[in-house]
């Protein structure tokens, strides 16, 4: 169970999932929100207007705990699955069978959801540690472990049917020697040169004191500006 956030754009960050992930992390994020339903609503009245639910899975999973965390949260997500059908149809010219599971989830709330106007909290990062920025400070460093764990260990499979191959991923053929963008703890001097050693690789790096906190990703419906980006709850007045 994961969620690859590899930009801060959602339809950027779909974009730069390969093939595989296109499929799967929809089915992933659609099972997210249902476990939301699960664990939030406390009736089984929602059963009956939802299309054939999905069933509670990964009750204890730190992402399954951070999405239920608030609208906010669900709000994230919701964007980040949105973002991957339409991805989804474009590579492959149908329509994801989550499209109708989706359309009940976006458009509803557990009742017993909290409900906030304030940021979202970081999302957990899940993947090995050598891959994490740390400390995890904002949005930006959640997309940089994101990304980091890609080239490391999905890049050897990565395939992009009918799209650009990303930017910032390397060549396939240079699976299994990624260069890791890592940040350690902020110390008393403003800024400090650390040397990490990858695969029998030095990559030289020098990290400055971190920034305030972004907010997070933003939806396909605001320009993103790392300062003010917005959720869907925001759009929507809840």
């Amino acid at each position: 169970m994961n969620l690859f956030y590899l930009d801060l754009v959602a339809s950027t960050s779909a974009r730069y999932h390969n093939d595989k992930h296109v499929v799967k992390l929809i089915l992933e994020a659609t099972q997210l929100l249902y476990s939301t339903w699960h664990l939030m609503e406390p009736t089984s009245d929602w059963k009956l207007k939802a299309p054939n639910p999905m069933k509670l899975t990964h009750t204890n999973h730190p992402l399954t705990k951070w999405v239920r965390t608030n609208n906010k949260t669900y709000d994230i997500v919701s964007d980040y699955c949105h973002s991957l059908l339409q991805e989804y149809t474009t590579r492959y010219g149908k329509i994801h069978s989550c499209k109708t599971h989706m359309d009940f989830l976006t458009n509803n709330y557990p009742t017993q959801l909290p409900k906030t106007t304030a940021p979202a909290p970081i999302m957990p990062l899940c993947m090995p540690d050598t891959y994490k920025v740390v400390p995890t400070n904002c949005w930006t460093d959640v997309v940089s472990s994101y990304r980091n764990y890609y080239i490391g260990e999905k890049l050897h499979f990565s395939s992009y049917k009918g799209v650009e191959w990303p930017s910032w991923l390397p060549p396939k053929s240079q699976a299994g020697t990624p260069t890791i963008v890592k940040k350690k703890k902020a110390t008393k001097t403003t800024t400090t040169t650390t040397t990490t050693t990858i695969s029998s690789k030095k990559v030289k790096k020098t990290k400055s004191t971190p920034s305030p906190s972004p907010s997070p990703p933003t939806s396909l419906s605001f320009t993103p500006a790392i300062s003010t980006i917005k959720t869907r709850s925001q759009s929507k007045g809840k």
